[in-house]
């Protein structure tokens, strides 16, 4: 079934995102279920309006997602992410929306790690497969390796957009969090490939750091080579990118 397209208010593309119910086991999730009869957001329709919705979340992720349980923000987030899912995070390259916001975008992201995840996700270890971890934790983990923007130092116009995303793993090392800096471990493996010197000199420098994540090293993470209930906060009270005073 061809999912129908419509435009959508803020909170209304935060329902279609994160109100769904979690597959029972073997099932598909929402997005990729041929049954599921949802609207459909089609990003490239309006990327600055993308742009923006996705920055209203992650700068205030955890008064917008309240209603929702870690299992079905995991979910939400998965999809936005992933390009297997959806293609929200494309609009984050697309020239036709300004520097300025998808800059703020991609910043927004460090404050979803600060503020959301760090207090949220549990100190269990991704990439050792710890036993009882919070469901964000994998999405946390996961982050930079689904997320389809990569390194492209050989060309000027993506220069911009790829220090923007390193500054935010590079923040993200310094957070009391061990699900976060792993994260930003995790993803700086992957950068490495593009940018050695400077992820080696974040890595170096800031991610050696004290308590358990010392188990998270550069090397083992891959550097060597229910809203129907709870309504939404007023968009007003939430700064929206492109309301201007």
């Amino acid at each position: 079934m061809e999912k129908e397209r419509s435009p959508f208010s803020f909170e209304h593309w935060v329902i279609f995102v994160f109100d769904h119910p979690l597959p029972a086991p073997g099932a598909p999730n929402w997005y990729h279920d041929p049954d599921e009869d949802s609207e459909w957001w089609d990003p490239s329709d309006s990327p600055e309006t993308t742009v923006a919705h996705l920055t209203v979340v992650f700068e205030n992720a955890p008064s917008v997602l309240a209603p929702c349980s870690d299992a079905q923000v995991r979910q939400g987030l998965w999809f936005l992410v992933s390009n297997s899912c959806s293609d929200h995070m494309f609009a984050l390259l697309n020239p036709s929306v300004p520097w300025s916001d998808r800059k703020r975008c991609i910043s927004s992201m460090f404050t979803l790690f600060e503020r959301f995840f760090a207090p949220r996700c549990s100190s269990q270890l991704s990439h050792l497969d710890e036993a009882g971890a919070n469901p964000l934790n994998g999405i946390c983990y996961m982050w930079w390796d689904i997320l389809p923007i990569y390194g492209k130092p050989e060309e000027l116009d993506r220069r911009e957009v790829d220090a923007a995303c390193l500054e935010v793993m590079r923040l993200t090392l310094d957070l009391d969090s061990d699900a976060c800096r792993e994260s930003a471990l995790h993803g700086l493996g992957h950068w490495h490939l593009y940018y050695p010197t400077q992820v080696e000199s974040s890595v170096w420098t800031e991610s050696i750091c004290a308590g358990r994540t010392k188990r998270a090293s550069p090397v083992s993470t891959g550097l060597r080579s229910p809203f129907t209930s709870s309504p939404l906060l007023d968009p007003a009270a939430l700064h929206y990118p492109h309301q201007r005073s």
